[in-house]
């Protein structure tokens, strides 16, 4: 697969296609899935992404704003999809841009002649730009329309996927997504009260732009990158709060069933599952140990499925 980061040094690059989908396709969802097929399917075997090195919406809104997959994660599920070109544009640079000029870009640049995209696709400075444009510009035979993708009625969207992450209804996140929501991090040092408890925990450290799922107790996947096996745990995202030492940072911890290994410096994945219940404040430590043993048993069961 050819990825191009675009600037003014790029001249006359080879994609091998001249067919495009364009999109910020944060999650990969669906919806996403069904556009990129039908690219697939007009180029041939062959197409080209163009989407943005930067998510559109930490410019244009929240400089927080956490997305669902980083580029490297967005690459991998491209390669899956048999995309064979990515084009990142630097969004900063090209927001001002107004329609007829971006689409010049694209034809006379990289050559793309035929767009794929969804029926509601907007573009262009303050979003001027749509499908009637397009056409306008590139000729209605070169424009290609896909409906939204429904799931039970309701279209599939990212927002929709990131209220329900903000609401820990992870099976309908992995419905809408096609596979489990996941994370990845390098596991660190911790303080070891998990072990002193008997649920030893792996703490990882995460992209900080990660959008994770609200506070609480998963049951979830985890991968290694030393391993090609894959293991069923539990996981914490939250503060903490029996613990002495609790403090105002956020936490995420893992803890992986029937594994006694030293994994740290490694990176780890998470694929989310089920959430278990809210995390919650206890007298001792007696009682969250005896609390993390049902959740064990309540985990296993809805991995087991």
């Amino acid at each position: 697969m050819i990825i191009i980061q675009d600037n003014e040094d790029v001249q006359q690059p080879q994609l091998g296609s001249n067919i495009a989908c364009i999109g910020t396709f944060d999650g990969m969802h669906l919806g996403h899935q069904e556009l990129l097929m039908h690219a697939y399917k007009t180029g041939g075997g062959k197409y080209t992404v163009v989407t943005f090195s930067e998510m559109p919406q930490k410019i244009l809104k929240d400089k927080n704003y956490k997305y669902m997959i980083n580029n490297l994660q967005k690459e991998k599920l491209l390669m899956e999809q048999k995309a064979t070109g990515i084009i990142y544009f630097d969004f900063e640079k090209i927001k001002d841009i107004d329609p007829h000029n971006f689409c010049k870009i694209l034809y006379e640049k990289y050559g793309i002649k035929t767009i794929v995209v969804g029926e509601d696709f907007k573009f262009g400075k303050d979003r001027s730009g749509d499908i009637d444009f397009l056409k306008d510009y590139f000729s209605d035979k070169n424009v290609k329309i896909v409906p939204n993708k429904l799931v039970d009625g309701s279209k599939v969207s990212s927002s929709s996927i990131r209220e329900s992450l903000m609401n820990g209804d992870l099976p309908l996140v992995n419905k809408l997504l096609g596979r489990a929501y996941s994370i990845s991090g390098e596991v660190i040092h911790g303080n070891g009260a998990g072990s002193k408890i008997g649920f030893p925990t792996a703490n990882l450290k995460v992209d900080l732009n990660y959008r994770l799922p609200k506070n609480g107790v998963y049951a979830v996947n985890i991968g290694l990158e030393s391993s090609d096996d894959e293991y069923l745990g539990m996981m914490n995202i939250g503060y903490r709060p029996t613990l002495e030492n609790s403090s105002d940072s956020l936490h995420l911890e893992v803890n992986i069933f029937n594994f006694d290994a030293n994994i740290y410096g490694e990176s780890l994945t998470v694929k989310f599952q089920a959430f278990l219940r809210e995390e919650m404040k206890f007298e001792n430590l007696d009682e969250l140990s005896k609390q993390l043993s049902n959740d064990k048993k309540d985990a296993i069961k809805k991995l087991n499925l």
